[in-house]
C-alpha cells in the first residue's frame, strides 16, 4: 500500500484514531469518464488503496477517491457541466435580486463573459441591467413565484433572509444543480 490509504468503515476505527479526519479535498478535472478509470486503475497499479472506485454521483459526476495520510481527500473527477460533451445546452445561471449592488454587479460580469444569466427582478425596475441578460420577474418572499425563472437553469445565485428560506431553498436546489446562497450582513 502506498502513501495513501481508505476511510474506516466503522466509526469505531476513526475514533481508535487509526485514520486521519479529512481536511481538505481536491479534485482533479480529466477530459472524460474513461480517464476517471484509468486514472483510478493507474493508481491501484502502483499501490495506491482508493476510498473508492469510479462511481456517477447523481448530478451527473463520475469520480474516484484516494485519502492522504494527512487527511487531503484526492478526487479524479469528470463532470460533463464543465465540458462541452454534455448533450445539454448551455444551461442559465439565474441571479435573484439583480438590481441590487452586488448581484447587478455579478449579472453584469457573467453577461461580459457571455455566460446564459437569467436576472430575478421584483418589480419593473431594470435599470443596469444589460441587454443580453434575460429578466423575470419573481418574489422571493412567494416561492411559488419562482417556476419560470428556475426554468433550465444550472446554477442559482440566492439571496438568503427572505421569508420562508426552507421553501425558498427546497425550489432552488431541486431544480438547479447548483445553489449558492449570499447572506449581506453589515454591523
Amino acid at each position: 500500500m502506498g502513501p495513501f490509504h481508505r476511510l474506516p468503515k466503522l466509526a469505531s476505527e476513526q475514533q481508535s484514531g487509526r485514520w486521519t479526519v479529512p481536511q481538505l479535498s481536491i479534485e482533479f478535472e480529466v477530459k472524460d469518464i474513461a480517464s476517471v478509470g484509468s486514472a483510478a486503475d493507474e493508481l491501484i497499479a502502483k499501490g495506491y488503496e482508493l476510498l473508492h472506485g469510479v462511481k456517477t454521483e447523481p448530478w451527473g459526476q463520475t469520480i474516484a477517491r484516494l485519502q492522504t495520510p494527512e487527511g487531503v481527500i484526492v478526487g479524479i473527477s469528470h463532470a460533463p457541466s464543465l465540458h462541452n460533451d454534455s448533450n445539454q445546452a448551455k444551461e442559465m445561471i439565474l441571479v435573484t435580486g439583480a438590481t441590487g449592488n452586488m448581484a447587478l454587479e455579478l449579472v453584469r460580469q457573467l453577461a461580459a463573459d457571455r455566460v446564459p444569466v437569467r436576472a430575478l427582478i421584483r418589480g419593473d425596475r431594470e435599470t443596469g441591467l444589460p441587454a443580453i441578460a434575460e429578466t423575470v420577474r419573481g418574489d422571493l418572499n412567494e416561492p411559488e413565484s419562482l417556476a419560470p425563472a428556475l426554468k433550465d437553469v444550472r446554477g442559482v445565485f440566492l439571496l438568503c433572509g427572505y421569508r420562508d428560506m426552507p421553501r425558498l431553498l427546497a425550489q432552488s436546489t431541486r431544480r438547479a444543480r447548483h445553489t449558492l446562497c449570499c447572506y449581506h450582513y453589515a454591523p
